[in-house]
């Protein structure tokens, strides 16, 4: 049941990436077990290929230049496609594409304490008036490449 007050929150903590058009991206997500406060409330980590000012997201596969399909791959194996005319604004391409995680939450009352990432932030440096955060690497010449860290425990009753 909804409440007057009541608000649907989705909380990011983001990398977004913006460099001509994109037709996909490779990534490795490192997944953890984030405690999450209530049954109705989630945590993730993703990649999002955007278009048209976030008009259309695509959050799995790579995009087929010659026929403007967006395939999923698994383990590489192609394992089928949405067709061009679900995304217009992917035709050409995404825009940009965000790394990164989020969390989705009911607001009634206090902030929830539904965990991102690891449940710890980036810089284990714990500020209070916020939630969540996220840290880019600087080393990318080691085994990781480029990198980023996310997290946070989520509420506190300084957390806005």
């Amino acid at each position: 049941m909804l409440r007057e007050n009541d608000e649907d929150v989705h909380e990011h903590s983001i990398i977004q990436v913006v460099h001509g058009k994109l037709y996909g991206v490779k990534s490795t997500l490192n997944v953890w077990n984030p405690k999450v406060e209530k049954q109705n409330e989630f945590s993730l980590s993703q990649v999002w290929l955007v278009g048209g000012d976030r008009m259309n997201t695509l959050e799995a596969g790579w995009g087929d230049k010659v026929t403007g399909n967006w395939w999923l791959r698994l383990q590489g194996v192609d394992m089928g496609y949405w067709p061009k005319a679900l995304f217009p604004y992917l035709l050409e391409g995404a825009t940009y594409v965000d790394f990164g995680g989020e969390i989705y939450y009911r607001r009634v009352g206090s902030h929830t304490r539904t965990q991102m990432g690891s449940g710890h932030f980036a810089e284990e440096v714990e500020d209070a008036n916020k939630c969540y955060d996220l840290k880019v690497g600087r080393k990318t010449d080691g085994l990781w490449g480029q990198f980023f860290f996310l997290g946070g425990p989520g509420g506190s009753d300084q957390c806005t």
